[in-house]
């Protein structure tokens, strides 16, 4: 056997033959390793949800406990209704007002609904809920997330479909305000991230071989007795050993699982203090300092809840857990804001109209921590930049109503906000060529931060008529090279003039209106720096009339122009819904 050090863990190569495997020399602290057990020399059946798999999850939660971060408490009230666990084979729905001046801890479930909807509670099942629940009753998912909360010494657990009343209108949408709360008040948050849906289960069988380390004795041979028939060692080592192989459990969960892709998992796994994930091959822990899992029980430093985008989320961190913002820390907050809202966007919903709802909890701890004003996915004191977003591929116009054509929230799509290209700091852009005057929502309920079922924004600039071609309608010749995309006709030149990117699939019939949102220079880059050209170009909303409303017009998609001169019409006052 050969040893090698790289950066990281130790790496020893095992060969038989010419076959070879790596093998990573993994450090182990005694709390962690004596929940660890032995690989079996053979093979045997195993699940993720496994006693000694149980025997880490407590370990990480009594480690996390002790963390200065994870151990903040925060004043809070505790859900509606939970799932009393106390009898073994009959979980019972109670109402938590039975439970006032107690200190109690629960769990949460996040789990993926599939085509059909899990057992839930309803006005007509509420009274036999509050009586008993017989476990053999509940979906796999559920029985194995009562398991856990056990095994964890959990005596509550809340689920979304028995703990809100699926067919009261009244009570789904109070429920629906305060889940975020829910989520991040609850001691840890169980993750089914292997299954599709309810039937599936928490655990998967998988071999334990491929990710849990094992305790081996190595035998290291010098370089001078190597080739002897039968070399004695020159050193022995006992050590914990375990397969290389990069795809930790949090890496597998790149590539989303079906609860990945759900659109209220987002704030669930942004606002839980700790998740318990059950993942297709292993188990996984995350909190506020470290992420674990079997391959490297004893974790890392927790690379937040935005890690596939490269930046950090510790301003985020922050305003989930209370603490409000430092100094100048307002720009990075709205930057992670559009960073989740690039995710949450592209995310998958049951019902289209919770994309709002589905973010409240998540965007009511913004307001909170910041006073801003919330307008329907985006913020009154940045709105100008927010509005600048644009669809990764257009789709088909939404038949309901879900949010003015403003938001993001209108459009069924991933949406990604306009970057802002500044190198050298000297402000090579410029938001006074329009001027917004007011913007009223309409709130559907009670939640400030819920469903919306109208809105207008009042705006003054120069809206200046011109026509989006389609492809094929554009002559050869026509563009400059062959890397030109424009596609915004002049009618008075008969020149392309800028690119459109419209929102819908469904192209305007007629001609289109652009409002200039902001001037900018573009920026060239040399060797030595960045150079801002000096020409403006204008960041526009695409806009069409509203039939039958004078001065009423709805966006259609967002467009460069690339000479902000072209607009040399006056200003006028308009609304946009």
């Amino acid at each position: 056997m050969d040893e090698e050090q790289e950066e990281g863990p130790e790496v020893v190569y095992a060969y038989r033959g010419w076959v070879s495997m790596a093998f990573e020399i993994v450090a182990m602290d005694d709390a962690i390793a004596s929940t660890v057990s032995d690989i079996p020399p053979t093979p045997g059946p195993s699940t993720t949800g496994s006693a000694s798999n149980l025997g880490l999850a407590n370990s990480w939660l009594a480690k996390c406990l002790s963390h200065p971060t994870c151990s903040t408490a925060t004043p809070f009230t505790l859900p509606t209704r939970l799932l009393d666990l106390s009898a073994p084979n009959s979980p019972v729905l109670i109402r938590t007002v039975t439970l006032a001046h107690q200190t109690i801890h629960y769990a949460t479930l996040s789990h993926c609904w599939g085509l059909s909807p899990p057992l839930t509670t309803t006005l007509s099942t509420l009274p036999t809920r509050q009586t008993s629940i017989p476990l053999s009753t509940l979906p796999q998912t559920f029985q194995d997330a009562t398991h856990v909360a056990r095994a964890m010494g959990v005596q509550y657990l809340w689920i979304d479909s028995l703990c809100i009343i699926q067919d009261s209108a009244t009570d789904w949408e109070a429920e629906a305000a305060r889940m975020g709360s829910y989520y991040s008040h609850a001691l840890f948050n169980i993750a089914a991230a292997g299954a599709s849906n309810s039937s599936q289960g928490c655990f998967m069988q998988r071999d334990p071989r491929c990710v849990r380390s094992c305790r081996v004795r190595l035998s290291f041979v010098s370089e001078t007795n190597q080739d002897a028939p039968n070399p004695a060692p020159h050193r022995e080592k006992v050590v914990w050993l375990r397969p290389r192989d990069d795809r930790a459990v949090w890496a597998q969960q790149a590539a989303p699982s079906a609860l990945d892709r759900r659109g209220w998992v987002m704030q669930e796994r942004l606002l839980a203090p700790r998740t318990l994930l059950f993942g297709r091959e292993q188990l996984g822990w995350a909190c506020l300092e470290i992420q674990a899992d079997e391959r490297d029980p004893g974790g890392r430093k927790s690379q937040g809840a935005l890690r596939n985008l490269g930046r950090g989320d510790d301003v985020l961190r922050r305003v989930f857990q209370g603490m409000g913002l430092r100094m100048g820390e307002k720009g990075e907050l709205w930057e992670r804001w559009y960073d989740l809202v690039r995710v949450y966007s592209g995310l998958e919903f049951t019902y289209w109209s919770d994309v709002l709802p589905a973010l409240s909890g998540v965007a009511s701890l913004v307001g909170d921590a910041t006073g801003w004003r919330y307008l329907a996915g985006l913020w009154e004191e940045d709105l100008q930049r927010g509005l600048l977003w644009s669809v990764s591929m257009p789709g088909a116009r939404m038949g309901d109503y879900l949010a003015p054509s403003w938001s993001w929230a209108s459009v069924r799509r991933a949406v990604t906000f306009h970057d802002f290209e500044d190198p050298n700091n000297d402000k090579t852009w410029d938001f006074e060529c329009c001027v917004i005057e007011g913007v009223e929502v309409d709130i559907s309920g009670q939640n400030p931060f819920g469903e919306v079922s109208g809105g207008v924004m009042r705006v003054k600039g120069r809206l200046k008529r011109g026509f989006a071609l389609k492809e094929e309608e554009i002559e050869d010749g026509v563009r400059e090279s062959e890397d030109d995309c424009d596609n915004v006709l002049d009618d008075e030149s008969v020149r392309l003039v800028g690119q459109y990117w419209p929102d819908h699939i469904e192209w305007p019939e007629e001609s289109i209106f652009f409002l200039p949102f902001i001037h900018e220079k573009g920026v060239v880059y040399t060797e030595e720096r960045a150079v801002p050209d000096e020409k403006w170009s204008a960041t526009c909303l695409a806009l069409v009339p509203c039939k039958g409303k004078d001065g009423v017009y709805e966006r259609v998609g967002m467009a460069r122009i690339h000479d902000a001169e072209w607009f040399t019409n006056d200003i006028i006052s308009l609304e946009i819904v």
